[in-house]
């Protein structure tokens, strides 16, 4: 234990730059030397306590993430935690300069979070235009020349079911739309690897997983911050009474 104890406070000593979780760091901060600027990545999902644990440490705060997206989550419904720090100050019209410029989508899938971000936020020419049918391999066809595109299942009797284990809400019916979506995909030429597919429930994506062979299913959470070149979405929900919970 001293051998390794004299190691890592060899390390840390040594590191530029020290990476944590906010959830470990109250246990290595003391072996620490207090640091000039901490660096909070996808700072929205963290609570505010957990935040400004860090203060007392460091000179300069750096809180990056977007209001807009994932917030904190906490067990109890309308709690002061639901709400981070940075989206705290930024409707307290804190200064917050924003990357306005995109380098990841198409401008089409884009322009459908434009009631969000406005005109500030836009497109590097490098990404404006970039059908999948303009991927080397890859076969023109409707489903690969549109960039987004919607498959309405209203009136063909796919309704959620809630697994009896878990609790949590899957859709045989859609899920079998999204197994031919795949397959039609990976038929055009579109390589497994550049083709997820996401649902917001877990007993969803524990369906599609048995279903899809060597295509990487995963819950909205999960492959945030995430790239492929094909997102498939399962959204999951559909009843009678138009319910749609946290979706």
């Amino acid at each position: 234990r001293a051998l390794w104890d004299q190691a890592t406070a060899q390390a840390v000593e040594s590191a530029q730059v020290v990476c944590s979780t906010l959830g470990s760091l109250h246990r290595v901060v003391e072996r620490i030397e207090p640091a000039e600027v901490a660096v909070v990545d996808e700072a929205t999902q963290a609570t505010e306590p957990a935040i400004w644990g860090i203060v007392p440490h460091i000179r300069k705060l750096v809180l990056v993430g977007d209001p807009e997206q994932l917030g904190p989550f906490s067990r109890v419904p309308d709690s002061p935690l639901e709400r981070s720090l940075l989206e705290r100050l930024v409707h307290a019209d804190m200064p917050s300069p924003m990357l306005g410029v995109q380098y990841r989508m198409d401008a089409r899938i884009r322009r459908l979070v434009h009631p969000v971000y406005g005109d500030a936020y836009t497109d590097h020419a490098s990404v404006a235009h970039q059908p999948l049918s303009g991927v080397r391999g890859v076969m023109a066809d409707p489903l690969t020349d549109a960039p987004l595109l919607w498959v309405d299942t209203a009136g063909a009797g796919f309704d959620e079911q809630r697994d009896a284990t878990t609790c949590s809400l899957f859709n045989p019916g859609e899920a079998r739309v999204v197994g031919l979506c795949v397959k039609r995909l990976r038929e055009l030429g579109v390589p497994a690897e550049q083709i997820a597919v996401i649902a917001p429930y877990s007993a969803q994506v524990a369906l599609l997983d048995r279903q899809l062979d060597g295509i990487e299913v995963a819950t909205v959470n999960a492959f945030q911050g995430r790239e492929k070149r094909v997102i498939v979405v399962s959204w999951v929900r559909s009843n009678r009474d138009g319910e749609l919970g946290f979706v």
